[in-house]
């Protein structure tokens, strides 16, 4: 039988948990959205690219009839499309860090020398939300 240590009860240690908590969730959501920014940075770059070395194949292979002419490509086939979803991926990321800051301004309180009472009272509005 799982017998858990009577500090474990204490509303203030249980606080104190959930504060590193949020301390670990909180770097983990900074180090994704700021991987995500680097990630839509390099599709940028990467759609730039590839378009510019498609205009680039088409203005040299233009007597045979551009790429798709020289491969013999029509219609659909043809069609040549790279989606942009860079801005998606950063509107993602500002959404994650937004969300971060929502969360924390509670437990800064406790953080600036809050009593043990202000604790407890925190303690339960995270139990109650949970």
């Amino acid at each position: 039988m799982w017998i858990l240590p009577t500090r474990a009860r204490d509303p203030i240690y249980n606080l104190n948990r959930i504060i590193r908590l949020q301390a670990v969730v909180e770097l983990v959501t900074n180090a994704t959205a700021q991987s995500l920014r680097l990630i839509a940075q390099q599709l940028d770059e990467s759609r730039a690219t590839i378009l510019q070395l498609k205009m680039g194949m088409d203005y040299v292979l233009a007597k045979q009839g551009s790429l798709c002419g020289v491969l013999n490509l029509t219609g659909n086939a043809c069609c040549f499309n790279i989606s942009d979803n860079g801005e998606a991926i950063r509107v993602l990321a500002t959404k994650m860090e937004s969300q971060k800051a929502k969360s924390t301004w509670k437990t800064n309180r406790l953080e600036k020398g809050g009593k043990c009472e202000e604790g407890k009272r925190l303690f339960s509005y995270f139990i109650l939300r949970l």
